[in-house]
This record gives C-alpha cells, sequence and structure tokens, in this order.
C-alpha cells in the first residue's frame, strides 16, 4: 500500500540547547526522522490521534555542534511493514551562543566556586590559629 508522505513543519530551539521536530501525518502510522551532519540520529515516534507529531532531540545524548543538519521524514507501517515516500530534505543551522555555553557550563562552574571557597574557609581558619 502507498502511504501517505508526513510533512516537517517546525523545528524549535528549546532552553538547554535541545531540539523539537514537529509536523503532520496520517495518524495510524510511525512517524521516523533522520537527523544528520556528520553522523545520522534516527528517530521514531507513534503519530498522535489529530494528526501531529513530535520527536524531541536531547543534546546530552547526542550533541549536535556548530554547523548545517538535514532533516528527512517518512511515514511507517510496522503492521504491513510499509513505509511512504521520504519528504522533501529540509535543512537547519545549528548556531552554539556564548549564552549556551555559559549555561551549560553553569553547574561546573557553581561546583568549583563552592571547592574554592571551601579551600579558602580551611586557609583562613589556619591563618587565625
Amino acid at each position: 500500500p502507498t502511504l501517505p508522505i508526513p510533512t516537517l513543519t517546525k523545528v524549535v530551539k528549546l532552553r538547554g540547547g535541545d531540539y523539537a521536530f514537529s509536523g503532520r501525518a496520517a495518524p495510524e502510522f510511525a512517524v521516523s526522522l533522520l537527523l544528520s551532519g556528520e553522523q545520522t540520529a534516527v528517530y521514531s515516534v507513534p503519530v498522535n490521534s489529530d494528526g501531529t507529531w513530535e520527536i524531541k532531540h536531547d543534546q546530552d545524548n547526542f550533541h549536535l555542534a556548530n554547523g548545517n543538519y538535514s532533516i528527512i521524514v517518512f511515514s511507517f507501517d510496522q503492521r504491513a511493514g510499509a513505509r511512504s515516500q521520504a519528504a522533501p530534505e529540509q535543512y537547519f543551522r545549528v548556531k552554539v551562543s556564548a549564552l549556551d555555553i555559559f549555561m551549560s557550563s553553569l553547574d561546573s562552574v557553581a561546583n568549583w566556586s563552592l571547592v574554592i571557597i571551601l579551600a579558602l574557609g580551611v586557609l583562613l581558619t589556619i591563618l587565625t590559629l
């Protein structure tokens, strides 16, 4: 059987640098998304009953560096073992800002700050004895 071709309608950068990809497809099928740069990540999700789908990309699991990436989506019917033609390839650019770098390193800065404060406290205690 010929499956309807899904659409990718939106790519959104989320707080923390993660990404969300969403679109529309026939509700009774799954959507597979191929995210390609120097490496390729493959995602698959069932389509919601209203015909929408969303895939969230977690930067902690698969880091997207600065650069251009391609996205290809297609529908898949697991019962019939059939897939649709791929939707037209789309592209997006990842650009890591200074704020993204700062936010990702904020946790380690906080940890080192605690170590420095404790070391200063010990040093001041020794000096006052």
